[in-house]
């Protein structure tokens, strides 16, 4: 089944509209510290959804390089980027094909967005971002791990989003295969369901997560299990460079992973 834009598209208000995105500023915030980046950096925003996290690294000072399988989105922050003058180049398409026109300081994959396809597509998207990051450079992945969600493998919230209507939202977890299942609805206030919509992901476990990394030429560096961060990601940010020697060129436009 997998997920796909169309399921995305019709959430998008309910994707949106919890506790993350109030959040950014100070997931970005400690993303730009640890990550060493300053003004002029460019950073690849990969499976970037509407865009709220390019926004803020533009906004920032930062050159954004976003991609996103949905052409929705990827329009709407083409509009947003206008509107502020900021420096985002937005492409619509899947995150395993796209090419930088130049080496990013920075390739972050956010928002829980690998397993929706198959994990030979992970794998491109994860090759794909380390030949577009330059030596020296960082890889941010925020996912959650088998280990997490399977201290509550069956889980339903709800929550109010206006109009009398109720955002319900199942999730079921096979913990031997990874394999998840979730149900979306938009309940009216009868209790009846309006809209539904459902997706499917494979969940990994940490070891396979830094393996997966190291496969496609990343180094893992540490993760937010390991290492406290001063924000709050959904899941477990994990930290990855690219290895550099004495025949890299130093970039002048970022300081690196801070130790």
């Amino acid at each position: 089944m997998g997920s796909s834009e169309a399921f995305w598209e019709k959430f998008a208000s309910q994707l949106y509209g919890g506790t993350r995105v109030p959040r950014v500023p100070d997931i970005v915030g400690s993303l730009w510290e640890m990550c060493g980046l300053q003004i002029g950096s460019t950073v690849a925003d990969i499976c970037c959804g509407r865009g709220y996290t390019s926004v803020e690294l533009a906004t920032r000072g930062a050159k954004v390089v976003a991609v996103d399988l949905s052409s929705e989105f990827i329009r709407n922050l083409e509009v947003a980027a206008k509107a502020l003058n900021l420096d985002i180049v937005a492409h619509a398409g899947g995150a395993q094909g796209w090419e930088l026109a130049e080496s990013a300081c920075a390739s972050m994959i956010l928002w829980n967005s690998l397993g929706h396809q198959d994990s030979e597509t992970d794998l491109e998207i994860l090759t794909n971002a380390r030949r577009s990051t330059h030596a020296g450079g960082s890889l941010v992945l925020e996912l959650a791990t088998l280990e997490e969600l399977a201290r509550k493998p069956n889980k339903v919230t709800t929550r109010d989003v206006g109009e009398a209507k109720i955002f319900r939202r199942t999730r079921s977890l096979d913990t031997q295969t990874g394999k998840l299942l979730g149900v979306w609805e938009i309940l009216d206030e009868r209790g009846i369901t309006v809209q539904e919509g459902c997706f499917s992901q494979t969940v990994y476990p940490k070891a396979e997560i830094v393996r997966m990394m190291e496969r496609t030429g990343w180094s893992y560096v540490t993760d937010s299990d390991s290492t406290p961060v001063s924000c709050e990601p959904t899941g477990t940010l994990f930290i990855g460079m690219v290895e550099s020697d004495s025949s890299s060129k130093h970039c002048t436009k970022c300081r690196g992973i801070l130790p």
